[in-house]
């Protein structure tokens, strides 16, 4: 759909069922998460000029957060390993002791390190960790929310693709309770 002037087009011609979709760099392609019927999901990359779709990943690998340079998407892979996947081929590269139980918000600038999470909805903060894609070290990066705060929580951020940017939401609730006696 045309955010100006001209008319909406459908993008492809398949049977794939496609929920994530980020355009590559060179404004040409897209990468999307997708289902085909009877196969597993896995990633695809869609030509915008032509609407075909190949596949990127083997069934059971997906993961549309793309890397600074647009290079590399992070994934997850098998047996809920984390890795790295080339856009342009290469291979599943996991990172050394990532599983699943993280998950992953962005990438840093400079493309070396994923920001991480424990997926824990119970926390009143988000904790971050930034962990090396090539050695697997993990180390503290930043919290988000405030821990001391009654009825709040925090979810993970959300990078913008340079990483200069986040968004992430706190939530608080207020209420009080009332206390009454003698109702019939």
């Amino acid at each position: 759909m045309p955010t100006g002037a001209g008319e909406a087009r459908t993008l492809t011609h398949d049977n794939i069922s496609y929920s994530t979709v980020r355009f590559l760099p060179d404004g040409k392609r897209l990468i999307a998460a997708g289902i085909e019927a009877g196969h597993g999901a896995r990633d695809y990359l869609i030509d915008l000029n032509t609407g075909d779709a190949k596949p990127l990943t083997p069934e059971g690998i997906r993961g549309v957060l793309l890397s600074p340079d647009g290079r590399s998407t992070a994934v997850l892979g098998p047996e809920g390993k984390r890795g790295i996947w080339p856009i342009e081929g290469g291979g599943f590269h996991p990172i050394p002791d990532l599983d699943s139980k993280y998950g992953v918000s962005g990438w840093s600038p400079d493309g070396t390190s994923l920001y991480v999470s424990v997926n824990r909805m119970s926390e009143r903060t988000a904790k971050l960790s930034r962990v090396n894609i090539t050695t697997g070290k993990l180390e503290p990066w930043r919290e988000f929310g405030q821990a001391t705060a009654p009825g709040t929580s925090a979810s993970p951020p959300h990078f913008s693709s340079d990483g200069s940017a986040y968004e992430y939401v706190y939530v608080q609730t207020l209420s009080q309770a009332f206390v009454v006696r003698g109702l019939k």
